[in-house]
């Protein structure tokens, strides 16, 4: 039998435990069973969308983790399972080995507002794979992946989309781009060769755009010109050895930025690139070996930063304008250096006064 003060600690556990049923209600305590298949709204039961995973921030929004799926029948029977709340903020697939075709209805009955791909080996997102997201995509990213086909003929009803990101994968061309909303777009660190004068006519809203990294190796006439919105164009890391005049005529009111660094570029053209006010252009690491006035001095008229280091410079009678101006002077960046490996803020302007007819 039970010593009397065996007895009052089992009566004492006993009264915590009935407690506990009285203020939380008998079904606050989950049987094993039911624990294994609980699920918190507003996620699906989590065994049903395995390997996916569901998650909710603070604020309510939710979103699906699907790097681990093993192949597109896998991810396409994960969004057959009953999802009570359909409309997810995020869709996630990182770092993933095995997917390589976003295909038509693999994500059911879904919407997102954000698609993330990175790292891993997609190779296509096929026409309708992303139909039911058409009006509430803001975001899609898919960099670092081996992507050579995106359904580009479907922006036009991404009513909502504002940044399309595919930098660093396989796309040999650059697309017909067509959208009201679209403000930014990165295909830096592809395959494409050729950018038709007429890139961005159908994106009236273009305010950023990302070419870095490809082959390019000519910026048309009027290919960046009439945009009210775009501030930023980046173009490093191609092979561009000619900017035709009237190239980027950027007229937005925001501080302006253009790269154009790592290129061939051996001199700028007049009214190449105009606009930047008071903004920033890298010239760095091109093949520029004179400074023409006409060319620069309305750049740095507009207060304009220009980073002209690592170029050939020849440092003759054709820097006289920049050395005998200080403010002029002020704004060509510092590590400029000429072929006699001078620094050109460390010039001596009275050569240049007495020698090149400065007035």
């Amino acid at each position: 039998m039970l010593s009397y003060k065996k007895l009052l600690t089992v009566a004492f556990f006993l009264l915590i435990f009935c407690e506990a049923r009285r203020v939380l209600g008998t079904d606050e305590i989950p049987s094993v069973q039911e624990s294994r298949h609980a699920r918190a709204l507003p996620c699906p039961i989590p065994e049903d969308i395995l390997p996916c995973t569901c998650s909710e921030d603070v604020d309510g929004a939710i979103d699906m983790d699907c790097s681990h799926v093993e192949s597109e029948e896998q991810l396409a029977r994960v969004f057959t399972a009953t999802i009570p709340f359909p409309n997810f903020r995020r869709l996630v697939i990182s770092q993933n080995t095995h997917l390589k075709s976003l295909q038509r209805g693999a994500l059911g009955r879904t919407s997102f507002r954000e698609i993330y791909v990175m790292g891993s080996v997609l190779q296509e997102v096929q026409e309708g794979a992303l139909n039911n997201s058409h009006a509430t995509l803001t975001d899609i990213r898919i960099y670092s992946n081996n992507l050579a086909d995106f359904p580009f003929q479907e922006l036009p009803l991404f009513t909502s989309l504002l940044r399309l990101d595919l930098n660093h994968n396989d796309l040999a061309y650059f697309p017909v781009l067509q959208s009201d909303v679209l403000s930014y777009v990165d295909l830096g660190y592809n395959h494409i060769s050729d950018l038709p004068s007429e890139a961005f006519r159908n994106v009236s809203q273009v305010a950023e755009v990302h070419l870095t990294g490809n082959r390019i190796q000519e910026i048309h006439t009027g290919t960046f010109a009439g945009y009210a919105k775009l501030a930023f164009v980046s173009l490093g890391d191609n092979q561009l050895f000619f900017v035709y005049p009237g190239a980027i005529q950027l007229t937005s009111l925001q501080h302006n930025t253009v790269h154009l660094h790592n290129n061939l570029i051996s001199s700028l053209e007049v009214n190449a690139i105009a606009g930047v006010v008071e903004g920033f252009v890298s010239l760095h690491n091109n093949s520029i070996t004179t400074l023409d006035e006409e060319s620069l001095r309305p750049l740095v008229e507009e207060q304009v930063e220009v980073d002209l280091s690592a170029n050939p410079l020849t440092c003759g009678c054709d820097v006289a304008w920049i050395l005998t101006d200080d403010t002029i002077l002020s704004l060509i960046d510092d590590d400029a250096t000429c072929t006699s490996g001078e620094l050109l803020v460390e010039l001596d302007p009275q050569i240049y006064i007495d020698l090149c007819q400065i007035r």
